[in-house]
């Protein structure tokens, strides 16, 4: 039986007025990765637009999901300004905000392992997946929460950030099989935007 690929649907955001952005946000981080970017490039809205919304929705909800160990939330603002200046988004991930787990080495930016043995550890080097993704033009949200040095066996037992809730049962501790059936950046045809 043949099989039709599945191709991502063009989409159009209308310039929401000032009064609504609140709601023009909400909105923006229900997009994917393809979505994001085109938006993007037709300048319908700015990459400091999107990462607030993301920063927004974290500010939001974090202290019941508990997804984030640090939130990079200046330097974030920061390279989005950089990225809006320049205006290029030739490149599919230019402006799209995205996070790392906090085993991810980030020249400045604490990195814990979720450990107590590496709470206060400030990286003076970048990871080389960092490096990458910056050169391609993501924008650091911020470190997200895991098993301590990712090798326990009990769903994220951490020992620097409690554990973190599935974001629609919030009763239930997060045990990472559902991250499998979410979209990820890793998938740019249906990935949502790191913090979505």
């Amino acid at each position: 039986e043949e099989r039709s690929e599945e191709s991502e649907e063009p989409i159009t955001i209308k310039q929401a007025p000032r009064s609504s952005l609140h709601a023009h946000r909400s909105h923006m981080i229900d997009l994917s990765i393809t979505q994001t970017h085109q938006c993007l490039k037709k300048k319908e809205f700015t990459a400091r637009e999107i990462t607030t919304a993301y920063l927004d929705q974290i500010e939001k909800t974090n202290e019941k999901l508990n997804a984030f160990v640090t939130v990079t939330r200046d330097l974030a603002l920061k390279q989005a300004d950089e990225i809006d200046q320049k205006g290029d988004f030739s490149k599919p991930l230019t402006g799209i905000p995205m996070n790392l787990k906090d085993i991810i080495c980030t020249e400045g930016i604490r990195t814990t392992a979720c450990s107590k043995i590496l709470e206060n550890f400030i990286p003076a080097y970048n990871a080389h997946v960092y490096d990458r993704l910056l050169e391609a033009g993501a924008i650091l949200l911020g470190k997200t929460n895991t098993d301590e040095t990712i090798v326990t066996c009990k769903p994220c037992c951490a020992a620097v950030a409690d554990g973190l809730c599935k974001p629609y049962r919030l009763d239930e501790p997060d045990d990472g099989r559902h991250q499998a059936r979410h979209h990820s950046a890793s998938n740019p045809r249906n990935g949502r935007s790191a913090a979505g």
